[in-house]
């Protein structure tokens, strides 16, 4: 019959096993020879963008002179890169930037790529945190996703938690009893969908991305989380929900998401009002969301009208399918 696992156990397995994780392990990159692009890797202007936002935000603010940036799940350094180079020789000599990068394949990437620069690489985050004494700006591009994720389906007037039975041939999907209290603690409202989901409407909860959240945020003293990732808001269940993996570009949905488990990446919609909520819960104070493409259009007004920069604004592109969350937490005086 095989052995059968939530499918947040799965993707925990598949995309973070020591031995043969897909971002431990076997990711090949990031960009056109990659199995996934990002905004970074095809065009600097989210550096710019990023950039000119931790300047216009830290002006007279103590926590960055020096400047403590830290980024989490750095792909093959390219906002790193730009945004270090958008930035003017003096801030540029104050930045201490450091890394929190956990995959083996990507942190020698960057390393590679960011060579003779001022960086530092850590394995979590309170690592990090501890060598800025607690006080730093914190950058997540695409992070929120790689977190594996729950997926609930509606079956029979109830919700289920949706599982894969692993063995010989093509995996299955099962559903199971879901743990409804630790889905209260994180999403009360998501487990209250209003209105009336359809048989088979799933949607996905990154619970485990709260939880890591909760492991560091208390020991932020005083800074600033910038999350940008894809999702929208009060995310619907939907038909086959969002999950799905991608092999060399290509997208598979399904069960065919399952195959490769540790070869191919697997990743789920965000809900930034989950994001939100989940800072707030930490002390967090939310100052600015909204779609990548106003963030863009507001911080780099003199961006260059190439066809990568209209699809990165585009509210029909990516500037309207990714999102911007701006947290903060000031020092008590």
């Amino acid at each position: 019959m095989g052995d059968v696992v939530t499918v947040e156990q799965f993707m925990r397995f598949a995309l973070y096993h020591p031995r043969v994780g897909y971002y431990v392990r076997h990711v090949r990159g990031v960009g056109p020879r990659g199995d996934f692009a990002t905004a970074p890797s095809l065009s600097p202007i989210l550096g710019i963008a990023v950039a000119r936002w931790l300047a216009g935000h830290g002006r007279g603010n103590r926590l960055f002179r020096p400047w403590h940036v830290i980024e989490v799940g750095a792909g093959d350094g390219s906002l790193a890169l730009a945004l270090s180079n958008a930035l003017g020789p003096l801030a540029r000599a104050r930045l201490s930037y450091h890394i929190v990068e956990v995959s083996h394949p990507l942190r020698e990437i960057q390393m590679r790529r960011l060579r003779g620069r001022r960086f530092r690489w850590h394995d979590d985050m309170n690592a990090a945190l501890a060598a800025c004494r607690g006080r730093a700006t914190i950058v997540a591009n695409e992070v929120a996703d790689a977190f594996p994720a729950v997926q609930w389906a509606w079956s029979a007037g109830r919700w289920r938690e949706v599982g894969v039975r692993l063995g010989p041939g093509h995996p299955e999907e099962v559903l199971l009893e879901p743990d409804l209290e630790r889905a209260r603690r994180w999403c009360p409202d998501r487990v209250r969908l209003p209105g009336h989901p359809a048989e088979g409407d799933r949607f996905e909860m990154h619970l485990s991305y709260a939880e890591w959240l909760a492991s560091w945020v208390p020991a932020l003293s005083e800074g600033a989380i910038l999350t940008m990732d894809y999702g929208g808001e009060n995310l619907p269940a939907q038909p086959h929900g969002s999950i799905r993996a991608y092999w060399h570009h290509q997208s598979l949905r399904g069960t065919d998401a399952y195959l490769r488990p540790g070869h191919q990446d697997l990743t789920a919609d965000v809900d930034f009002s989950d994001l939100r909520r989940w800072g707030e819960m930490q002390g967090l104070r939310t100052e600015w969301t909204g779609p990548q493409g106003e963030f863009l259009r507001r911080w780099v007004p003199d961006r260059a009208r190439d066809s990568i920069s209209a699809f990165l604004t585009d509210p029909a592109g990516a500037g309207g399918a990714f999102r911007v969350l701006d947290q903060r937490r000031a020092a008590v005086r």
